[in-house]
Parts: structure tokens; sequence; C-alpha cells
């Protein structure tokens, strides 16, 4: 689901909304940048956009044999991080260390 980079969309703070590549656990930057690919640019509902996300993150918490919660758990975390952003107005910190 990599975007090409002409159709790539900026978003402060998160950089481009791109794919989660690599073998390295994603940050919450990058989970957010997945989730709004489909949310802001495929226009779907924040629902279906946080399905989507959290069935690739399972992927690399299968891989890393990390335990999970619930799928709707998990869905309504990304959600939650998303509205902290909207909220805040983009003063929301993105470190390398923080993960999902």
């Amino acid at each position: 689901m990599a975007l090409p980079s002409t159709k790539r969309q900026q978003v402060y703070l998160l950089g481009s909304l791109s794919d989660i590549t690599g073998s390295k656990l994603p940050s919450i930057c990058q989970v957010l940048g997945f989730f709004l690919h489909p949310h802001l640019d495929l226009k779907k509902p924040k629902r279906e956009a946080s399905a989507s996300t959290i069935d690739k993150l399972l992927t690399f918490w299968e891989r890393a044999h990390i335990p999970t919660c619930e799928r709707q758990h998990c869905q309504t975390k990304v959600e939650k991080h998303w509205c902290c952003l909207q909220s805040t107005h983009g003063s929301f910190v993105c470190s390398r260390s923080s993960s999902l």
C-alpha cells in the first residue's frame, strides 16, 4: 500500500502517510500515518481505517510473539490516539521510542 511520491500527503508532526515496513515494531507515528491514509485519502470511516491498521499491526506483533488484547480494543486505542492528535491541534509529540 505504498503511495507514489506525488500522491503522498504530509501530516503535521507525522510526515508522509505511508506503509509500515521493516522488521522493527512500528512507532505510534508510523501507526497513525498508516491509519490516516485510508481515513483521510480514501475517505473511509474511522472504524474501517483502524480495522485495516490493526490487521497490519497484528502481523508484526505475531512475528514478535507479543500477546495482544482483543482486536476491537486495539482499534479503540488507535482511534483514541487520533482523537488526541486532533484535540491537541498538532502538539502531539512523536518519539521513536514510543509504541502502541
